[in-house]
C-alpha cells in the first residue's frame, strides 16, 4: 500500500466513522475534485457496504500502524542513544588468578579495553598503600601478603572515562604443599611439585632442599658423618648430653648392684669353704 492510498483510506474511514459528515482537515486527505472523498477515483456513494467495512478495517490497521510507528519513535531514540553509548570507552582487565604467591610478578593487561583509549591509569591498593601505573600493560610484583584491590581507569580521545575493578589475594603457599610458590616457580617453573617429592632423585625431599637452601633440580651427594655432625651439631650435642646424663643417673644403681654381687660372691665362697672343711673331717 503506497502512502497516497493509505492516506485516502484514512480519510474515507474517518468519514465513515463520522456518518458521512465532511472532514474538517481537507489538507490531510486527497480529494479528486468531487463533492465527496474518493478512493482511486471511486466515489464513496458507489461503494458497497462490504467495501466500506473492508476499508474501515484496512484504515484502522493503517492508523494503528501509524500509532505504532509513533510509539516506535521512542525505541528509535533509545537505539540511537544506545548507539551513541556504544561509542563510549569500556575498561577491561585481562583475567588474573584469585590467589598469587607473594614475591611473584604478574601482568596487569588492559589491551582488551574498547575504544580509542589515550590514557590508562592503574590503582593497586594493599594495606592502605596505593601504587599508580600508567601503561596499557604493566608487570607488577605482589610482594606483600594480603588483599590487593585493583582499579583500571581508561580515558578516550573525547575525555570520556570508564573503570573496571578486580581483586587478588597474595599468599605464601597457594597450593598448600609446604613449599613457597616463589621457590617452586624459581626452580620448577610451575607449582606441580610437592614438599615430599624428590625432583632430582638424590634422596632429599623438596622440603629438605628448601630448608637447607640447596638446588632441588641438582642431585646432591649424601653427607659424610663429619658433615652431618657439623650440620647437626646441636642434635649431636643433645644426644651426647642425654647419654652422659643416663650414665650418671645409673652409676649409683650400678655401684649398689656391684656391692650386692660382691657380697653374694663372698657369701658363696664362705659356704664353699665350710663345705670343704666338713668333708675333710
Amino acid at each position: 500500500m503506497n502512502a497516497r492510498i493509505g492516506k485516502e483510506i484514512y480519510c474515507v474511514t474517518i468519514m465513515l466513522l463520522s456518518s458521512g459528515r465532511p472532514l474538517k482537515s481537507p489538507d490531510k486527505c486527497a480529494f479528486s475534485g468531487l463533492a465527496e472523498p474518493t478512493l482511486e477515483g471511486i466515489p464513496m456513494s458507489h461503494m458497497s457496504s462490504g467495501a466500506r467495512f473492508f476499508l474501515t478495517v484496512a484504515a484502522a490497521t493503517f492508523v494503528l500502524s501509524c500509532y505504532a510507528g509513533l510509539s516506535g519513535g521512542g525505541q528509535s531514540d533509545e537505539l540511537t542513544a544506545r548507539a551513541s553509548a556504544a561509542d563510549d570507552p569500556v575498561a577491561v582487565i585481562s583475567p588474573l588468578p584469585d590467589y598469587v604467591s607473594n614475591g611473584t610478578w604478574w601482568s596487569l593487561d588492559a589491551s582488551q579495553s574498547i575504544g580509542v583509549i589515550k590514557l590508562y591509569t592503574w590503582n593497586v591498593t594493599v594495606g592502605g598503600v596505593t601504587t599508580f601505573l600508567y601503561a596499557q600493560s604493566e608487570t607488577f610484583m605482589f610482594k606483600t601478603l594480603g588483599l590487593y584491590k585493583i582499579t583500571l581507569t581508561v580515558e578516550d580521545n573525547q575525555s570520556r572515562f570508564s573503570q573496571a575493578f578486580t581483586a587478588v589475594v597474595s599468599v605464601l603457599d597457594s597450593d598448600q604443599d609446604s613449599l613457597p610458590d616463589w621457590w617452586e616457580l624459581h626452580y620448577f617453573k610451575n607449582l606441580n611439585e610437592i614438599g615430599t617429592g624428590d625432583y632430582d632423585k638424590d634422596k632429599y625431599t623438596n622440603l629438605e632442599e628448601y630448608a637447607t637452601g640447596t638446588d632441588p633440580t641438582k642431585k646432591d651427594p649424601r653427607p659424610t658423618f663429619v658433615q652431618m655432625v657439623k650440620e647437626n651439631w646441636i642434635v649431636a650435642l643433645v644426644i651426647v648430653a642425654v647419654i652422659v646424663g643416663a650414665i650418671l643417673a645409673l652409676m649409683p644403681f650400678l655401684k649398689k648392684r656391684r656391692k650386692v654381687m660382691e657380697k653374694h660372691k663372698i657369701e658363696a665362697a664362705i659356704e664353699i669353704e665350710k663345705a670343704l672343711e666338713e668333708e675333710g673331717k
